[in-house]
């Protein structure tokens, strides 16, 4: 499909939002498409109207107009039968790459979360319950977020056993200070920062902020590396 462009100008925004006759907007859910506007026969009546009533963005609207579906929604200029909605999304799916998220275990093994991949970030959030900006920021970087790995791809033999490294890699060592001396807490490191949140039921931010700055967090510190 083309890439997105505003269906006008931008110095005409304002006024082209207001001034648009005719929203037709439907929405998929459980891939059932059904139709909003102003009732079940009229569409909105002006870009803003629908924008207002759907909370998005005008501009969202605007962009994606006549061109590919936003989220779970597509608008038209004008009037669709379902069916052919239907084909638009579909579409639409099968041209996105899949994105297949695994599981960081706390035996320190990382496990396929989901049977087949979600069609989108936004998906994924959706189902995760986290932000799709975080896994479009974590995809294909082999870090994990809140112990979940994201791909573009599914993860085979080499490939799996490289993060498995890196993982070992990545250890965190928890301290405890008694006499001034730094006692290793469990008398080895945790496999990684997800494992060592979990295990100490504390956030990721308080490991980065004091992670081998010597300085402790509710009386342990942590490093990168054996001290």
């Amino acid at each position: 499909m083309s890439e997105c462009k505003l269906a006008y100008p931008r110095k005409n925004l304002k006024k082209a939002y207001n001034s648009q006759v005719g929203v037709w907007v439907y929405k998929i859910y459980s891939g059932t498409i059904s139709k909003l506007g102003v009732d079940d026969n009229l569409p909105f009546i002006t870009i803003s109207q629908a924008a207002k009533e759907i909370n998005l963005s005008p501009h969202t609207i605007s962009k994606y107009m006549d061109n590919l579906p936003y989220r779970d929604f597509y608008f038209s200029s004008i009037p669709k039968s379902i069916n052919q909605v239907k084909d638009i999304f579909n579409k639409a799916v099968n041209s996105r790459k899949g994105i297949w998220v695994y599981k960081e275990l706390e035996n320190g093994d990382i496990s396929l979360l989901n049977s087949q991949p979600f069609t989108s970030n936004y998906q994924a959030g959706r189902v995760l319950k986290i932000w799709e900006l975080s896994v479009k920021k974590y995809i294909d970087t082999y870090t994990p977020f809140k112990g979940l790995y994201f791909f573009s791809k599914p993860l085979h033999g080499e490939i799996k056993l490289d993060i498995l490294k890196k993982k070992n890699e990545q250890g965190i060592w928890v301290y405890k200070k008694l006499n001034d001396q730094y006692i290793l807490l469990y008398n080895k490191p945790f496999k990684s920062k997800w494992v060592a949140c979990k295990s100490l039921k504390i956030g990721y931010k308080n490991i980065d902020k004091t992670l081998d700055t010597h300085s402790p967090y509710k009386e342990l510190y942590f490093f990168s590396k054996k001290i």
